[in-house]
């Protein structure tokens, strides 16, 4: 609300945020491997309201973008796994889904 925005956007917000907050942090499952630890986190994620699963797909998109321009060398890697895990989240806006599909696909014909 400090922001401006009227409490009850405030509070989407705020509940959105934290939603996307990762919870199999090393922290909280340190004997829990990475693989383990990621592959928890994508299950999880699967169940996101459709809200969040929208902003994760924008989330994606950015990153993308980011990845492309500083980590060539990753972004493959990064990219089908982000293909992957887009295939598991299907609740969100499907317009901007499928733009964040297309955007994985086009750069993946680049690495």
């Amino acid at each position: 609300m400090n922001f401006g925005y009227p409490e009850a956007i405030a509070e989407l917000i705020t509940f959105n945020v934290i939603e996307l907050t990762d919870v199999f942090t090393k922290t909280a499952y340190p004997n829990l491997s990475k693989k383990e630890r990621k592959k928890m986190e994508s299950k999880r994620l699967q169940t996101l309201s459709p809200t969040a699963q929208t902003v994760k797909y924008a989330d994606l998109i950015d990153n993308i973008a980011w990845m492309m321009k500083y980590d060539l060398k990753h972004a493959a890697k990064y990219l089908k796994k982000k293909a992957t895990l887009l295939l598991s989240l299907n609740r969100g806006n499907e317009e901007l889904r499928q733009q964040a599909m297309d955007i994985i696909r086009q750069e993946l014909l680049k690495v």
